[in-house]
């Protein structure tokens, strides 16, 4: 008999069609997640107190709802397969070739109106080890995480949940993928007032020092008739923060002030990768772009890194109805479809 080995666990995930089409579907995988990733089954459980004369409980119990949850913990993001999240986390992008450029071009607009489920990427997820495969259909995102430290890459990581876990087997012959990373270091800050244009004004370099995006896609589950599983999932809207450390500079000191005004201010991500085979229109690197319309909801002076002192700031990411968005989040491969 088998025992399962850490090293050997994985992740592969296939796309539904439709929202829950999973078993339509065949329940096949397509590709290998990067990254390490857990199913738990989630079901309520309920134990039952007949009051039949026992001085201890009986062993009665049902299920009366199931569920799975799954998180894909923290991972370094890559180009390839960051669109597999955004898809799920702010609705599915259609690729536009840049030009004549070997590049394609996927834009996540911040949803600032009720979406349906059927706007979001959904997905078979199956999982576990050499040992033993568990899978679940009608997974959808419920948050994510997307964060930078300056030295090392962007690393994303995020929760799901699916209506069942079962036992099944991996879908065989599945390569692993080539990914490259996004380096933090490769990650410039603008920061411009709503009145401007967003990626106009350049922090200098050494200012910003962590970022982290985390996001609440605000969509639930709802059971249904005929099935101990959720039937469907309704969006309520979604939320956005992100959180930032500052060398406490004059930079520092003017989100600070922003902050006591209660200034909204448009803020970009931008990091480029290598260079693509063919130069497009616009991009001519691999390119991860984060642009979001905010207030400080926090913004002060804490701490220090190697004595240097930090501003810490709390970007509340909202619709400003001066700039017309709450943002959006562009990214550059070279990939027409995610596999």
């Amino acid at each position: 008999m088998a025992t399962g080995k850490m090293i050997l666990d994985k992740i592969q995930i296939g796309q539904e069609a439709v929202a829950g089409d999973g078993a339509a579907d065949a329940r096949v995988a397509t590709a290998i997640l990067a990254g390490a990733g857990t199913l738990q089954d989630a079901s309520v459980k309920t134990v039952v107190d007949n009051k039949v004369g026992y001085s201890i409980r009986t062993t009665e119990q049902f299920t009366p709802m199931k569920g799975v949850d799954i998180s894909l913990t923290e991972h370094y993001a890559s180009f390839e397969q960051l669109g597999y999240f955004l898809d799920m986390a702010l609705g599915k992008a259609t690729p536009a070739q840049d030009g004549v450029g070997s590049g394609y071009v996927r834009t996540y607009p911040i949803p600032s109106d009720i979406q349906e489920i059927t706007d979001f990427l959904t997905l078979l997820v199956e999982g576990g080890d050499n040992n033993q495969e568990y899978q679940a259909a009608y997974c959808f995102m419920t948050e994510m995480s997307l964060s930078m430290k300056k030295g090392d890459a962007w690393m994303r990581s995020a929760s799901l949940t699916g209506q069942e876990m079962l036992k099944g087997s991996f879908t065989g012959s599945l390569s692993a993928p080539t990914l490259e990373k996004i380096m933090a270091n490769n990650t410039a800050l603008y920061i411009d007032a709503v009145s401007g244009t967003i990626g106009t004004t350049l922090v200098p370099a050494c200012t910003l020092l962590t970022a982290s995006l985390a996001i609440a896609t605000g969509l639930r589950p709802f059971s249904g008739d005929a099935d101990l599983a959720f039937a469907c999932a309704e969006h309520v809207g979604h939320a956005l923060e992100l959180d930032t450390s500052f060398r406490y500079d004059a930079n520092a000191v003017s989100q600070e002030d922003n902050y006591a005004a209660d200034t909204p201010i448009l803020l970009q991500l931008k990091n480029e990768g290598s260079d693509l085979g063919t130069t497009g229109t616009t991009y001519s690197k691999k390119t991860l772009i984060i642009d979001l319309a905010g207030v400080w909801g926090s913004f002060k002076k804490d701490g220090d890194e190697n004595g240097v002192n930090l501003g810490k700031g709390k970007l509340l990411v909202g619709y400003d109805p001066t700039a017309a968005t709450a943002g959006q989040i562009i990214l550059v491969n070279e990939l027409s479809t995610l596999p």
